[in-house]
């Protein structure tokens, strides 16, 4: 991105496609809607965008070659790349609004066209970026870390939900996905997926798989999304008793009820019953979360002149369906280190910033 007034998404979205003067392939790099269907010709806009770029330098430029050429990019590959960079430009602003972001882009796209032999312009999908309904110019130095690491990622998400959607296996995959950034940053990303990945038509839906080297969020997402649907499993390597080899250990997560029945099972008593009580811990900050009723919270519940129960007064308009006095009264103190402090912090709603 650099130092550029404009920022051109060309080359990532659709790709880079490059020949030298004698015709020889140079490079070919795939952009993110390399396999998405342009409407107005049935075929995947990745390699539409090839074929034109390598017919303008291998093929005779006769004028039958000229005609057919421009009619193509004026009647099929400009008209179904403008319908797709409409639907992504739709998505992202919605992905947006879910970070809070006061974000809203536009993609600028006129039209490539055909001006001979080895030249074709316009291909230049240009990113404006308008702040509290203003136009930001040189946006890349003007939003913060966190605005754009929204702005990169709800792009992304846009542009691989206008990808086809048709076949038995769809994989998006994250990797220690906004990864350094506060918990408010990253919680509406769960929200994204769900909404728009997960709970969606069978035939719309993705296998999501997240990696993580962050126990707390790893710790989170367990908590969002639950065990009913999804599968948690740590890898980690463990050294041999000569240090020389270190072999791959995976444990398949069940679950801290599990865990406790384990321990129990291996007369662990007090290891038991710390996982015993985590878990009815996660069962009452899930209720309350989705309930929004408030839990009071101490790190250190020694520490405090505060009685173990304090009594919160909810908003009229607001009728859990637990009796108000068992969210009410709960207090949780710090059962471990290892939990310190993970979940209390969980925002009320998807518009915290």
């Amino acid at each position: 991105m650099g130092h550029k007034d404009k920022v051109d998404l060309f080359d990532l979205l659709i790709g880079k496609v490059e020949y030298s003067f004698g015709g020889i392939l140079i490079s070919n790099d795939s952009g993110i809607l390399h396999n998405s269907i342009n409407e107005f010709s049935t075929k995947e806009l990745g390699r539409e965008w090839f074929n034109i770029y390598k017919d303008t330098f291998t093929k005779r430029q006769d004028k039958k070659q000229q005609e057919a050429t421009k009619n193509y990019l004026s009647t099929k590959f400009n008209p179904g790349l403008k319908k797709l960079l409409k639907d992504i430009e739709a998505d992202t602003n919605t992905f947006m609004k879910s970070f809070g972001a006061n974000v809203k882009i536009s993609l600028d796209f006129d039209k490539v066209e055909y001006q001979g032999r080895r030249k074709l312009t316009g291909n230049n999908i240009n990113l404006k970026i308008d702040f509290f309904e203003k136009a930001i110019p040189k946006h890349q130095l003007f939003l913060n870390e966190a605005r754009l690491s929204a702005l990169a990622i709800s792009l992304y998400l846009a542009s691989i939900k206008v990808n086809p959607l048709t076949g038995a296996l769809k994989i998006l995959v994250l990797d220690d996905l906004l990864i350094g950034l506060d918990m408010s940053t990253r919680l509406p990303l769960l929200d994204i997926l769900k909404k728009h990945f997960i709970d969606v038509d069978k035939d719309k839906q993705f296998q999501v798989i997240m990696t993580t080297y962050d126990n707390v969020w790893y710790e989170l997402v367990r908590n969002y999304f639950g065990t009913e649907k999804w599968k948690y499993t740590e890898i980690y390597t463990k050294s041999l008793k000569d240090d020389d080899f270190e072999i791959p250990v995976i444990i398949n997560e069940n679950g801290y009820l599990e865990r406790a029945k384990h321990y129990l099972t291996e007369k662990d008593y007090k290891a038991s019953a710390v996982y015993l009580r985590t878990e009815f811990e996660r069962i009452v900050k899930t209720i309350c979360d989705k309930q929004k009723i408030p839990v009071c919270y101490h790190k250190n519940q020694k520490e405090t002149n505060e009685p173990a129960q304090q009594s919160y007064t909810l908003p009229k308009p607001h009728k859990p369906t637990l009796q108000p006095k068992l969210c009410q009264s709960v207090c949780l103190p710090n059962p471990c280190n290892r939990l310190s402090g993970r979940f209390c912090d969980i925002p009320r709603s998807n518009k915290t910033k």
